[in-house]
């Protein structure tokens, strides 16, 4: 290690990163018997949706480390702005009833993680991390009734419904990062982030009292991401 860099990892650090994210959840439904009877019966009502969600992510981090001997612990904060987002859409076999849609997105996600890591060079580090994950998700769920049906004035008519807010969750990763000049290091990391379920519900005022649509996603997330961070 050149003589000019740091001898040690310990103390705070702040920086910024960016990143992409992908998962491969699908959107299932379910529809109320009594009202959808004949057109599940006839699969003219979608059982799943595979939006094939995807996108950017860009942010801030802090946090602080401490080192011993080659060995590190240490605790990281960040929060990233998010566009990862996906939608499919179903049309009955018939092509004469029904059509739907679902799309889910994220739109930002932070984490609260404890990092331990092994220094196998002394501008090196190694990691895994893991602990509280969060951020804003959302559901909408569409539904029509086609011209053949009697279109949107026909029950169960033209409805769309949007679940969306904080969710809080975890994740679990790995990673490196390289000092590369005296007080900053470049990072790459892998995140797996759990951020629950959400379902979204249509309701029409039309045709049987209580009469519904359904539809719930797990967001479970894939991140890659890299970074700089500037030591102090």
């Amino acid at each position: 290690m050149p003589a000019s860099l740091p001898s040690t990892w310990s103390g705070g650090y702040i920086g910024g990163n960016g990143g992409y994210g992908w998962d491969n959840q699908s959107i299932t439904s379910t529809a109320d018997a009594a009202f959808f009877g004949a057109a599940i019966t006839a699969d003219n009502v979608p059982a799943s949706f595979s939006p094939r969600t995807k996108g950017g992510l860009g942010g801030v981090q802090a946090g602080y480390n401490y080192q011993m001997g080659s060995g590190l612990i240490g605790l990281e904060a960040d929060f990233d702005f998010a566009s990862i987002r996906g939608s499919s859409s179903f049309l009955d076999p018939t092509g004469i009833s029904f059509s739907a849609s679902g799309e889910r997105k994220i739109s930002s996600l932070g984490t609260l993680r404890a990092r331990a890591g092994w220094l196998p060079w002394s501008s090196l580090l190694l990691y895994v991390t893991g602990g509280l994950a969060y951020g804003k998700t959302e559901l909408t769920v569409a539904s029509s009734a086609l011209p053949f049906a009697g279109g949107c004035a026909a029950a169960p008519g033209c409805l769309s419904s949007t679940s969306s807010g904080m969710r809080a969750g975890w994740t679990i990763g790995l990673g490196g990062e390289w000092m590369f000049a005296p007080a900053w290091s470049l990072k790459a990391e892998y995140l797996y982030v759990d951020l629950g379920s959400r379902s979204a519900t249509l309701v029409s005022p039309l045709g049987p009292a209580g009469n519904f649509y359904t539809a719930t996603t797990r967001f479970q997330e894939n991140i890659v991401r890299g970074g700089i961070n500037y030591h102090f």
